[in-house]
């Protein structure tokens, strides 16, 4: 056997894995990215609805000072 050509044969054997290898990495990071996308719509979900609940707070404290105003006039 020459110099090297050891070398050379495990070199051609670890390319096939190599590939595989990157081709892994290529669908994790896919993943990773649909992941970090359905992460951030719960979080702009998450946002509307405290938005919505905000404004209802809202609603109902500006019932109550009217239903108070109503309690405290005299007739």
């Amino acid at each position: 056997m020459k110099e090297g050509e050891g070398v050379e044969k495990k070199a051609s054997n670890l390319v096939p894995g190599i590939e595989v290898l990157r081709e892994e990495q290529a669908k994790i990071s896919v993943l990773k990215e649909a992941e970090w996308q359905r992460i951030n719509a719960e979080v702009a979900a998450l946002k509307c609805e405290t938005q919505s609940l905000r404004a209802y707070l809202d609603l109902l404290e500006y019932n109550i000072e009217q239903m108070r105003g109503k309690v405290q006039q005299p007739e």
